[in-house]
């Protein structure tokens, strides 16, 4: 017993120097390698040749809003996996170019929009940074005139007012974040006349003390739940979906553009952008025919946060009547929480079957992610990326004289209270390992740790 004290002791002491001795360690999420999709989006504004934004309120006030909005687009990041672009290369991309010329051939477009010139115009990019190791992030913004760097919705880098294009790390700024973790990103530039152009490099933890700025792809995405099959995606906090202004809500597919109603507010604040609605006739009408809208097999899903539980309806997404007026008679699907006593459940009317319930109780203030698969003449609910209850029978019609919406447009009914995120549908059912793929991807973003 005395000899494995010792050697318990020995072994402390041993650790204990090694451990005053061991390098600065950055854990390292090598796994994110399949997460970065190297897309994303971005949206062109015609502007003013002589004025440029002075602040980020008056960037987004004056500049990036719906008035002056003339195009979009999702393209692939040029360039090879992994370390790129070093401060003295120049592959160009849409966060690296130097003329107007280099930025069309970035976005595979000679004429962004009518009367494109090359001046008086504005761009805000937008997808979302997944980092490689948990630490401080540095990260370098330069462009001709204004620019301007976001990550969940703090500035981080930025120059304003007129301005020629300096050297990578000129304006820098730095931010804390964790391996793995998904983080909303949206980078804004603004041109006057003259010259132009953008450029975003960062360091990595185990980077910033080098001399050299890198981009790195692999952290970078525009999409992020799985593509196979999905037909309708919006996400609030993605400024391709909603960019702050306005009533227009765009689908990421491009299969759908919506207009809001009643009296919906843009949330930034919580889990990167959401829609909070009150109850009485919010809604964003997706209209009569989106393209490519499920015909047979579906499967939605949507992170939902009620603050407020009515014993009644609590309606968050339907297809299912044919005006504003709540006139019905071409259901397809009505998806919402509705009370079992006095607690309530994701509910789902369809064609053919009414008033199917789940099998756990929410309660207020919660984000969760509900959805529902339909496949094979059966039906599945789920919640937080498990089965919810059992599997039904169940089948759907796709109408197309009833309108998409997602909350309910209805004045005479109780539509929900609370926040809406962002909202998936495919045209197939998805198996229970992608519906668990898809939570994971996107829960962190609503309060779930792990």
């Amino acid at each position: 017993m005395k000899k494995l004290l010792l050697l318990f002791s020995f072994l402390i002491t041993l650790q204990n120097v090694f451990g005053q001795i061991r390098p600065t360690y950055f854990p390292t999420l090598e796994s994110n390698r399949p997460k970065g999709d190297r897309y994303l989006y971005y949206r062109i504004y015609a502007t003013s040749t002589s004025l440029h934004p002075n602040n980020a309120a008056e960037f987004e006030a004056s500049f990036v809003n719906n008035a002056n909005y003339r195009s979009s687009g999702y393209v692939r990041l040029i360039g090879n996996a992994g370390n790129l672009n070093t401060s003295s290369s120049n592959t160009v991309n849409l966060l690296n170019w130097l003329n107007s010329s280099e930025l069309t051939t970035a976005i595979n477009n000679a004429t962004p929009y009518s009367g494109y010139t090359g001046d008086g115009f504005s761009m805000a990019i937008s997808g979302y940074f997944i980092p490689k190791q948990t630490g401080t992030y540095t990260f370098s913004i330069e462009g001709d005139d204004a620019v301007d760097l976001y990550i969940n919705n703090i500035l981080v880098a930025h120059h304003y007012g007129p301005h020629g294009t300096h050297d990578i790390g000129s304006h820098f700024g730095t931010i804390n974040l964790i391996a793995g973790k998904r983080y909303t990103f949206r980078a804004r530039m603004n041109e006057g006349a003259g010259g132009e152009g953008l450029r975003l490099f960062w360091k990595k933890p185990s980077e910033s003390s080098g001399a050299i700025w890198y981009q790195d792809f692999e952290e970078i995405s525009g999409d992020q739940a799985l593509s196979n099959g999905l037909v309708f995606s919006v996400d609030p906090s993605n400024w391709y979906t909603f960019p702050k202004h306005g009533t227009t809500v765009y689908d990421l597919e491009q299969n759908a553009t919506g207009t809001m109603g009643g009296n919906i507010v843009y949330d930034s604040l919580t889990a990167g952008g959401v829609f909070r609605f009150d109850g009485t006739a919010d809604y964003v009408d997706f209209g009569k025919t989106p393209n490519n809208f499920p015909t047979g097999d579906i499967s939605v899903f949507l992170w939902v946060r009620p603050t407020t539980l009515t014993v009644s309806w609590n309606i968050f997404l339907t297809k299912w009547f044919t005006d504003n007026a709540g006139n019905g008679g071409y259901p397809d699907f009505h998806y919402g929480l509705y009370p079992i006593g006095s607690s309530l459940y994701q509910n789902l009317y369809t064609t053919s079957q009414y008033d199917l319930f789940g099998a756990t109780a929410l309660t207020n203030n919660t984000w969760y992610q509900l959805g529902f698969t339909i496949s094979g003449g059966n039906m599945q609910m789920y919640m937080n990326g498990q089965k919810d209850g059992a599997s039904r029978t169940n089948s759907r019609t796709n109408y197309t004289q009833s309108n998409l919406w997602l909350g309910d447009a209805r004045a005479n009914l109780l539509g929900l209270i609370g926040n809406i995120g962002s909202v998936l549908i495919y045209n197939r059912g998805i198996t229970a390992d992608e519906v668990l793929q898809n939570f994971n991807a996107t829960k962190h973003r609503y309060g779930f740790s792990n």
